[in-house]
């Protein structure tokens, strides 16, 4: 189970910087998915090492619903320590769903702004998680 979970947090990291790659060869649309996917990847990491919500039972949960409902759960989770965690992720992850849901469905192009405010919310989203893991378990990892 501790390698499974290492890996969804890889692949986290991998999205993250495959968005960068992304950007850098101006698929701007395509980065946003990567952005949004790689806070979602971080999610499920989050529920699964240290809310006990392992990934077959985070997926049987969401299947046939939204395939976003690992978020509500890492909000709910984050709430539980301190309030701003809970908003401060809502915030970040509703921008990250909204930029996707352009960059995947709408006509409307990604343009750098857009880039600008994922790149913010994926970075604001890390970090926060990074802090209650730190404060948490003792170590940021």
């Amino acid at each position: 189970q501790n390698r499974i979970m290492a890996n969804m947090k890889l692949k986290s990291n991998e999205n993250l910087r495959a968005a960068d790659v992304l950007v850098s060869g101006n698929m701007l649309s395509s980065s946003i998915h990567c952005y949004y996917y790689s806070a979602l990847q971080l999610s499920m990491h989050i529920l699964c090492s240290f809310h006990g919500l392992d990934y077959a039972k985070q997926n049987s949960e969401s299947k046939g619903k939204d395939s976003h409902t690992q978020a509500e759960s890492t909000a709910s989770f984050l709430g539980e320590a301190n309030i701003f965690y809970k908003v401060d992720y809502n915030k970040n992850i509703g921008i990250l769903k909204m930029l996707r849901k352009r960059a995947d469905y709408s006509e409307t192009l990604i343009v750098d702004r857009d880039i600008k405010s994922a790149k913010k919310a994926v970075n604001s989203f890390s970090f926060r998680c990074h802090i209650k893991l730190y404060f948490s378990h003792g170590s940021a990892s």
